[in-house]
């Protein structure tokens, strides 16, 4: 029986033609310039037949976007356990390596894009102006970092789902709760 599958792009990564050619990492390039790159590739679209879609790309600008952020990254991890083992295995080797320099990469990029929520958050009054914004953009990843340790350590990913909404309810607590 065949099943239809689409390829769904959500960023562009690097580019270049690889097979030896260069390829240029891209991941320390603003969103925007990479979503404009990534549309410009000619890629065969499934709604005329093809197998490609583009993500849509939305603007986060409240504090639901970010827990849309940290259960999207938690359903991630349930949906594809083994990524944060090949990130952690890649992690521990002692040698700078092509993964840890992506890795460092996106989550200079995941900083950007949490300190831009918690500023949209202080600017709405749903945070404190007060909030230490660094701090909560390295506790927010450590949260989801914690999770991920955890279920790896019982082996079922799929728990995560029933601790990321009570976890993520007492983090932002405390965020409303900085002075």
């Amino acid at each position: 029986r065949d099943v239809p599958v689409i390829f769904v792009a959500f960023d562009l990564l690097a580019s270049g033609a690889g097979s030896g050619s260069p390829v240029e990492p891209l991941l320390t390039r603003p969103l925007a310039e990479r979503r404009r790159l990534l549309e410009g590739i000619d890629l065969p679209p499934a709604d005329r037949g093809g197998v490609f879609a583009l993500s849509t790309l939305m603007t986060a600008a409240s504090v639901d976007d970010l827990e849309a952020v940290f259960l999207a990254h938690v359903s991630f991890v349930i949906v594809h356990p083994g990524a944060p083992r090949i990130i952690f295995h890649a992690l521990q080797q002692p040698a700078d390596s092509p993964v840890k320099q992506e890795v460092r990469a996106l989550l200079q990029t995941y900083r950007k894009l949490l300190l831009g929520l918690f500023e949209a958050g202080v600017k709405t009054g749903e945070l404190p102006d007060a909030l230490d914004q660094e701090a909560a953009a390295t506790l927010f990843v450590g949260v989801v970092q914690g999770l991920v340790v955890q279920s790896m350590l019982t082996g079922k990913p799929a728990a995560m789902k029933a601790q990321a909404d009570s976890v993520f309810t007492l983090y932002l607590r405390g965020l409303r709760a900085a002075s």
